[in-house]
């Protein structure tokens, strides 16, 4: 979404960017949050357990 953003709608309006940023806080948001055990805070707190 970000190369979406920046590249493809690089010019336009934030109006027309600000969809595609909503979208990119959504994934960001899911990927530190954690979405089970695949999530990226599970890895950092297996790799936490294991030192």
């Amino acid at each position: 979404m970000l190369v979406a953003v920046l590249m493809i709608h690089g010019s336009d309006p934030y109006a027309i960017k600000e969809l595609g940023l909503f979208y990119l806080l959504a994934y960001v948001v899911l990927l530190i949050l954690g979405s089970g055990k695949y999530s990226f805070d599970a890895i950092l707190k297996n790799y936490q357990l294991e030192e």
